[in-house]
């Protein structure tokens, strides 16, 4: 995955301060983001 140079400082910085790896903190927000997305098949 590619992702900009600010975006991954900032998951960093988030990462460290939930004492989270970054791996484990990408995880987590995409389960979310997955869970928390409007379904447009009954669209």
């Amino acid at each position: 995955m590619r992702i900009a140079v600010d975006t991954l400082r900032e998951v960093d910085e988030r990462a460290a301060e939930y004492g989270l790896s970054r791996n484990e903190l990408m995880n987590q927000m995409i389960d979310f983001a997955l869970a928390n997305m409007e379904d447009l098949s009954t669209e």
